[in-house]
This record gives C-alpha cells, sequence and structure tokens, in this order.
C-alpha cells in the first residue's frame, strides 16, 4: 500500500466555494451571506452597515476612487465594490487575511485590486490620491499611529475611521487591565501636535500569534484617546468631522467618524 502523501495538497472532490474555504480551516471569523451555503465564521460581517454610511455621507461611492487599509476578510471591500466605487485598491499586511481576501473575491466576484504589504509605506510611496480612504479596524493596531494618520491626510479629502481608544477606565477593568498597564504611557510630539500614546499589550508571551491572530505587525500597539484623534485629525486639516458612533465594545471603547477636508 503506497501512502497518500498528496492528501493535504489536493482536493478529490466536486469543486465548489466551501472548498476555497477549507484551504484555511478554524480562521474565518466571517459569516457569509446565507444565499451562498458557504460555511466559515460566525461574525455577521457582511452585514455591516459602516460602508452604506459613508456612502450616504458622500452621495455615493460610485466612480469614487477608494483605497480600504486593512480588509482582514474583505467584508467591507465588497461593500465598496457594490457602492460601484472604482478604482477599487485594498492593502492588507497578515498574509494569510491576504490570501483570505483572495479567496473572497474569487467567490463573490468583485472589482478590486489587492495589495499585500504595510498601509502606511504603501500611503508615503504611492503617487494617488483617493476620493476615500476607508480604515476601518487598523488605526488601534498601530505602533505609530500619528505617523498613520499623516500619511492619510496627505492622500485623501476623506477619511473614514473606525477604531477602539483609549480612556482611563481601562486600567481598572478586569478585561481590559491585563493588556494596559499604567505608567508605560508616552509623550509625543509629532508634526507639531503633542499626545499621549497608551501601549496595548497582544499578551503574546514570547509565543506565536493565535490562529485567528487579527492585529498589527507586533505584539503591542498604541492606542490614542478618543479626543486626541479628534484634535488631530483637525490639526491635519481635515475640517468636517462626522461622528456616526462612540460608545463601548467588548474589545474596548470605539468610535466611527467620517474625517473630511
Amino acid at each position: 500500500m503506497f501512502p497518500n502523501i498528496t492528501k493535504n495538497i489536493y482536493v478529490n472532490s466536486v469543486p465548489s466555494h466551501q472548498n476555497i474555504i477549507d484551504i484555511f480551516p478554524n480562521t474565518w471569523k466571517s459569516k457569509f451571506p446565507s444565499s451562498l451555503d458557504i460555511h466559515a465564521g460566525k461574525s455577521n460581517y457582511f452585514e455591516d452597515q459602516r460602508v452604506e454610511w459613508v456612502s450616504s455621507e458622500l452621495s455615493g461611492l460610485k466612480n469614487k476612487n477608494v483605497v480600504e487599509l486593512g480588509p482582514f476578510e474583505a467584508y467591507n471591500t465588497f461593500h465598496l465594490a457594490q457602492k460601484g466605487a472604482y478604482p477599487l485598491i485594498a492593502v492588507e499586511g497578515n498574509k494569510i487575511n491576504f490570501l483570505k481576501c483572495l479567496a473572497v473575491k474569487e467567490i463573490l466576484d468583485f472589482n478590486c485590486r489587492f495589495k499585500l504589504g504595510d498601509c502606511t509605506l504603501y500611503l508615503e510611496s504611492c503617487n494617488d490620491y483617493f476620493d476615500l480612504i476607508f480604515a476601518s479596524g487598523i488605526l488601534y493596531h498601530q505602533t505609530d499611529p500619528l505617523r498613520f494618520l499623516k500619511a492619510c491626510s496627505e492622500k485623501t479629502k476623506n477619511l473614514f475611521i473606525w477604531t477602539h481608544f483609549f480612556n482611563d477606565s481601562l486600567y481598572d477593568e478586569k478585561n481590559f487591565s491585563k493588556h494596559f498597564s499604567q505608567g508605560n504611557e508616552i509623550n509625543v510630539s509629532q508634526y507639531g501636535f503633542e499626545c499621549m500614546l497608551f501601549p496595548r499589550s497582544y499578551n503574546f508571551n514570547a509565543k506565536a500569534p493565535p490562529q485567528l491572530f487579527s492585529g498589527g505587525f507586533k505584539d503591542f500597539a498604541y492606542w490614542m484617546k478618543y479626543d486626541d484623534i479628534v484634535e488631530f485629525l483637525k490639526h491635519l486639516g481635515f475640517n468636517t468631522i462626522k461622528v456616526r458612533s462612540k460608545g463601548n465594545h467588548p474589545a474596548g471603547p470605539i468610535t466611527s467618524l467620517l474625517a473630511s477636508k
């Protein structure tokens, strides 16, 4: 009897969308639309309304030049494409998430150019100017958040952000105190702006990130206070700030807003 040395390489069943999803077993967070009969994650990210809100605030996205930063599993990318954003680019730094985005693009058949690499470096090096930068779930994973926001400000007049932010209660709450250590905050002065940054540890303890990890490049990130985020955006020239939400979240305080010049 010959050993089946190819069992983890080939798929010997009828081609299907599920076969594509199963390339990345136990790594999906997104639950696909029920009409597709695909079993993936449990979170209803494809029902997310952030793109819908941004589109309504900007009188539509059809034929607008859009870049999404940190698409994760491409659910917002899909919504941006559905709204007619074109050209549409999405930049992802995580190799597995990048490949999952390509899988979603193949399954849902929408128009987007996905790029693999660092979002800040992409913005600093590209020559494009975008009608919208869509940055959901990425600011709070940055180790240099001011540099990230500065790079965004130089390449668009409309910036959508969904992000966690810091407040002092995180030092005391049981679910968060293990990630934040009082006394480790730093005072920074960049681009003519001064504020405090608060290190948030992912607590890897020298181990590899968990299989479902969707954070930043390092084992920590710096969070900003809400008021500092808003004031720095104004400092960068975004003179209109429309806040969609601001409140509590199981993973820490959140806000989503559209900053425009």
